[in-house]
């Protein structure tokens, strides 16, 4: 089973929940990471799809899966605005990498919400462990 499979597994059984960071098994997890490392570096060795998909179900509010036909249809009002949205989520996922290995401790009540994850303005109170 390929990542993408994987992840449309994981997703029809876990729902939109299932994609914040902090519910995430590592796997899933580390296939985002990987995705967002060849973003920032240019690399065009793999593609961003699983990075893509949760984005788009976040704000979609409905987990897009490979049977979607003609039920994809999503509108931003501005570019800049889906640029933003994915730059929001890689912060959280990346936030949450480091809150796992123990470089970074996250209050628990500013954990990302499917309501806030892709806000610029959410609030985070974390702390660097020493």
């Amino acid at each position: 089973m390929n990542d993408i499979e994987k992840y449309f597994k994981y997703t029809k059984k876990e729902g939109l929940r299932g994609l914040l960071p902090q519910n995430m098994p590592d796997n899933i997890l580390h296939r985002i990471l990987e995705e967002i490392d060849a973003i920032d570096t240019n690399r065009d060795d793999i593609f961003a799809s699983t990075l893509l998909l949760a984005v788009l179900s976040i704000h979609k509010g409905k987990i897009i899966t490979e049977d979607v036909g003609d039920d994809m249809s999503i509108t931003f009002e501005l570019p800049e605005e889906l640029m933003e949205k994915f730059e929001n989520y890689k912060l959280a996922v990346s936030m949450e990498y480091m809150r796992r290995i123990q470089k970074i401790s996250i209050s628990s009540n500013t954990l990302p919400t499917l309501d806030n994850i892709l806000d610029s303005s959410r609030k985070v109170e974390l702390s660097v462990i020493a």
